[in-house]
């Protein structure tokens, strides 16, 4: 009778163990990019890089360990009211099918909570629907969904859809796509005379300008300078991400605000969206029209945020569709922790998940 395997849960230096991790990776994530190469960009190439990488080992009686799941924490920066604090996010948690029972992956979780929490004011991530039982059981508290926002650009597929590829279906998307541009036109152009909207391959000096000047006007929101935005979007990934900027006119050297677009297919992803508050609608109204140009069928973006952003979506046509992942958090403190449980004061995009 094959003897069961004991499990520990180790801190490693990332370089020491970079194969390990890449190949556990690589059998069970799907990810962006190469497996070795997302360790380089996690443990190296990241603006605060982690030290440690936890992996689990697997023993048997008689057989040297061997790393069968390893968890990652994420450093990043916070702004909280106005205070800046750091966070500990869970990225990369993976365990090979022949040892995925509740004690190992359990084990890592906890750990990287511990660890997370030793290091950091907070912890968070975005466990998937199989793990959320699991972060529960390590100490995590599920905060709330995170939407995916949808707006419609082109109704001519959406029409093909249920009609076919009939002439009823071009003729109703003609229609229904210059109805609304012609309900949209007087803000449009109200917007156009005051802003101008560019494209850019890489952000700037100015995103840190605009960091520094409208990070309070959000409650709980991760830090969005140059370097991160650099790293986050540009570093590697497959598939090409653009940074549309607002500014004002006659006012170029200062941002407003910011918009990441990945366009997939003819889907344009809103990956991160910040700024003023009060400019962040018209961004949108100069920026949908520029994707639709471009041959976007339809815009999306994720978030979690205050009933207010909520609404401004809504006000430029975008209607929540499914909730797909779920922020858990957790803290030590006790004051911290009554100010994270409310989902109102967070402010979370795609930007917020390395995973």
């Amino acid at each position: 009778m094959k003897s069961p395997a004991t499990y520990a849960v180790r801190e490693a230096e990332p370089r020491s163990v970079a194969g390990d991790v890449a190949r556990i990776w690589q059998e069970n994530l799907t990810l962006a990019m190469d497996s070795r190469a997302r360790c380089d960009w996690v443990y190296e190439a990241a603006p605060d890089p982690p030290a440690r990488v936890l992996v689990l080992d697997a023993a048997i009686a008689g057989a040297d360990p061997v790393i069968v799941g390893t968890a990652g924490i994420a450093r990043r920066r916070f702004q909280v009211g106005t205070e800046q604090r750091s966070a500990g996010h869970l990225v990369d948690l993976a365990v090979a099918p022949a040892h995925r029972a509740l004690g190992p992956a359990l084990s890592l979780v906890r750990e990287g909570r511990r660890l997370a929490l030793v290091g950091h004011d907070f912890a968070y991530g975005f466990p998937n629907a199989k793990a959320r039982g699991v972060f529960r059981r390590a100490g995590y508290a599920a905060l709330g969904p995170v939407t995916r926002f949808a707006r419609v650009l082109r109704h001519r597929p959406y029409l093909e859809r249920y009609l076919g590829a009939t002439p009823l279906a071009s003729a109703g998307g003609v229609l229904l796509d210059r109805a609304l541009s012609l309900w949209l036109a007087p803000r449009r152009l109200r917007t156009a005379l005051l802003y101008r909207l560019d494209l850019a391959d890489e952000p700037d000096a100015r995103f840190d300008e605009l960091w520094q000047r409208c990070k309070c006007e959000y409650d709980v929101v991760s830090w969005r300078g140059a370097a991160l935005l650099r790293w986050r979007f540009l570093g590697g990934h497959r598939g090409r991400r653009r940074f549309a900027t607002l500014t004002r006119r006659g006012e170029a050297r200062v941002l407003a605000a910011y918009a990441v677009v990945e366009t997939q297919g003819t889907t344009a992803h809103i990956r991160d969206l910040f700024g003023d508050q009060a400019s962040l609608g018209p961004l949108l109204d100069l920026l949908l029209p520029r994707l639709r140009a471009d041959g976007a069928s339809s815009a999306s973006f994720m978030c979690l945020a205050s009933a207010e952003i909520g609404e401004l979506l809504r006000s430029r046509g975008f209607s929540p569709r499914e909730q797909e992942r779920v922020l858990f958090y957790d803290s030590a403190s006790a004051e911290l922790a009554r100010t994270l449980a409310n989902p109102e004061r967070w402010y979370v995009t795609d930007l917020d998940d390395d995973s």
